[in-house]
């Protein structure tokens, strides 16, 4: 696919047909396909969006992730999940036309197992670490730790411990976005998303999130099912009213480090 990186991480379960753009085992440190400025280096922050599987990367950071594109900002998503059955298998196949939709610039597969995200070992911790380590953002996204989905909930305490200020400092924000059906659907007693960082979005950018979605067809749900075409609208017409504006995506600012 022209103009995308498509990276599969050493040892992770998926379909070889989606690797062959990229395989070898140096290919993080091939990353990067802004250009340079006359200095060499390159333009724009290192951004990464960890979640669970695909689909996530586009119900809650698709407004985001063209807003970091726009400013010129080298954008990476990190899916953890495993590809398990026939369905997670098709949203891996379709996931390069919803990365052509949104315009980040690659994606990487760790291929970890539900159960193992879930409990969140060592193993695991240690794979996004590494991953997290050299790719080196300034700013990262991903999930709320109150999402009714377990996968969500593991991928959090994975980003938060690999992302310790100390052990990382390159990485200055971090930020929990919200997956429809999955943050809104908590209990009283899980915490609560209390959005303080808002992406104010174009028309534009949402229909393009729209469309990202289209792409995972098996995924979409009828409206008023908040996961549907529809509902991408809803949901951002809702933060742009809370912040008086027409479109937004809202965020859980968890950590932001101001030079």
């Amino acid at each position: 696919m022209r103009g995308a990186v498509h990276v599969l991480w050493p040892g992770a379960a998926i379909h070889q047909r989606l690797t062959e753009p990229a395989r070898a085992s140096g290919h993080l440190k091939k990353r990067r396909s802004s250009k340079p400025t006359q200095s060499g280096r390159v333009r724009g922050e290192g951004v990464l969006v960890v979640v669970p599987h695909c689909d996530d990367e586009v119900l809650g950071f698709g407004g985001a992730i063209q807003k970091h594109k726009l400013r010129g900002d080298h954008v990476t998503v990190l899916f953890l999940r495993q590809s398990h059955n026939a369905r997670t298998r098709k949203q891996d196949s379709v996931a390069p036309k919803a990365q052509k939709i949104l315009g980040y610039d690659q994606s990487i597969y760790l291929g970890i197992k539900e159960e193992e995200l879930g409990v969140m070992g060592p193993h695991t911790l240690r794979k996004v670490e590494t991953v997290i380590g050299e790719l080196a953002p300034t700013v990262v996204y991903t999930t709320f730790l109150g999402d009714i989905h377990q996968d969500h909930a593991g991928t959090f305490r994975a980003v938060r411990m690999a992302t310790r200020v100390l052990k990382l400092p390159k990485v200055k924000q971090i930020l929990l976005g919200e997956i429809p059906s999955s943050t809104s659907q908590r209990i009283p007693t899980d915490p609560s998303f209390r959005p303080n960082h808002y992406e104010i979005l174009t028309q534009s950018q949402v229909m393009k999130k729209a469309k990202a979605l289209d792409v995972y067809a098996g995924e979409e749900n009828a409206w008023p099912h908040p996961r549907s075409h529809k509902g991408i609208f809803v949901q951002a017409e809702y933060r742009g009213m809370e912040i008086g504006r027409n479109f937004a995506e809202a965020f859980l600012l968890l950590r932001r480090i101001q030079d």
